[in-house]
């Protein structure tokens, strides 16, 4: 038992000698890398292979299906893509299988209907397209089932829990497909429809968005600011331009004493050339004579 540490790098080579081993259990580490081949050499693993919440790639190697005894096998949690292959459906023994919130591929093998055994296959949160498998519905001893975050559909009657949600359904939902199963177990599915209502007709897809539209309109809009910029600009100056010329037209300032200055001027008459007041005063006056003043 190594979960819930910080172990880190790839799986040990010399792990798969352990011929006697009956449980794997290294969740929540920081094991990386693909999942060796050599996993399949551990043919006595019975209870456990616990893998979830690392950081595992590349694909399920098909040796997992050397594992025939495997009650639980759960890789959950890792960046793990590809098909799901097909040898899986040897391992008969299982009862969990959960290789949820991966990014696998494809459609469901039709070999996982061959786990007779299993209860609560966890799938979802994957990129899994195409229909589940109808045999999946001869599983008699399935109660639960998580598909939802993918991309198919079937119909399934042997339920107790089915969870297809987000899962880009479309067309009708039964109105009693399980006593357990309600209309949240279909939730995020813009496409389904209560079967029987009035409201359920052919989803038409939405248009995908032209990048030459998308393309026009962004240089449009760039245009515009442009417009506008150069619009705006040119209305400051003309603004600016306005307020300038308004200021050159006002008269300058005179102070009081230069206008009282100027009045005093006005009033002054200066002789002409060759005229002397003297000389003037004393003929007028005959030279201040008493009789003449």
């Amino acid at each position: 038992m190594l979960g819930g540490n910080l172990l880190a790098g790839s799986l040990p080579v010399d792990l798969y000698q352990l011929q006697n081993l009956s449980s794997l259990d290294i969740y929540q580490n920081r094991f990386s890398g693909s999942i060796p081949p050599g996993v399949g050499k551990l043919g006595k693993l019975k209870r456990l292979l616990l893998l979830s919440d690392n950081y595992f790639t590349r694909e399920i190697p098909p040796e997992i299906g050397n594992l025939t005894q495997l009650v639980a096998f759960n890789i959950s949690a890792n960046w793990l893509s590809g098909d799901i292959p097909r040898d899986l459906g040897n391992c008969i023994g299982l009862q969990r299988l959960d290789l949820s919130r991966n990014q696998f591929t494809g459609s469901v093998p039709e070999e996982i209907g061959k786990l007779v055994n299993v209860e609560i296959p966890k799938l979802s949160d994957n990129r899994l397209t195409g229909e589940i498998p109808s045999t999946l519905g001869s599983l008699s001893r399935l109660t639960e089932l998580q598909m939802g975050g993918n991309l198919f559909f079937c119909e399934l009657f042997s339920l107790l829990v089915c969870n297809l949600s987000n899962s880009n359904l479309v067309g009708p939902v039964p109105n009693n497909p399980a006593p357990r199963i309600d209309s949240t177990n279909f939730a995020g599915n813009n496409g389904s429809c209560k079967s029987g209502s009035y409201h359920c007709h052919p989803v038409i897809p939405f248009p995908t968005p032209n990048k030459n539209r998308i393309k026009e309109s962004s240089s449009r809009a760039k245009l515009v600011a442009i417009i506008s910029g150069a619009i705006g600009l040119l209305s400051l100056f003309f603004i600016v331009g306005i307020c300038w010329a308004m200021m050159r037209r006002q008269p300058a300032f005179i102070p009081r004493e230069d206008e009282t200055r100027h009045d005093v001027v006005d009033n002054y008459y200066f002789p002409k050339e060759g005229f002397s007041y003297n000389d003037e005063l004393l003929v007028s006056t005959g030279n201040f004579a008493e009789d003449e003043l």
